[in-house]
């Protein structure tokens, strides 16, 4: 995987089905997921997964490109700092992110929060929080 500029991290384990990664074989096997933007360049404000399974070496998916269209879901086009985590149900994943585009609108223009849901990692909804026009 390419040296990133920005890491935030946030480790969650989780099963996997042989459709996830090679040499994970059932729902039963584990793996460390990890989420990342990689930098402040046009279409580098978008979400990344990586996985491994010593919480140490890590695998980019989707041949490092985005996991998810920062236009489709942010208001700004561009999404930061993303940071996931499991429902206590154990079936239910939940992801925020900064709804922050550097590159088109400088470091200043940052209104907003980008809050996400899933059941397989894979489809996400979401919606996007104006923290100045929801709390004005």
């Amino acid at each position: 995987m390419k040296i990133l500029k920005h890491l935030f991290l946030f480790v969650v384990t989780f099963g996997f089905c042989n459709s996830y990664a090679n040499g994970l074989t059932s729902k039963t096997d584990s793996a460390y997921l990890f989420v990342y933007f990689t930098g402040n360049g046009a279409g580098e404000e978008a979400i990344h997964f990586a996985i491994g399974t010593d919480g140490y070496h890590y695998k980019a998916l989707n041949n490092d490109e985005p996991v998810l269209n920062s236009a489709d879901i942010s208001f700004t086009g561009g999404v930061r700092d993303p940071h996931i985590w499991r429902a206590h149900d154990g079936k239910t994943f939940y992801m925020v992110a900064t709804d922050m585009n550097v590159s088109k609108n400088g470091w200043g223009a940052n209104y907003g929060m980008v809050m996400m849901k899933s059941k397989d990692l894979i489809h996400w909804s979401s919606n996007v929080v104006n923290i100045p026009n929801t709390f004005p």
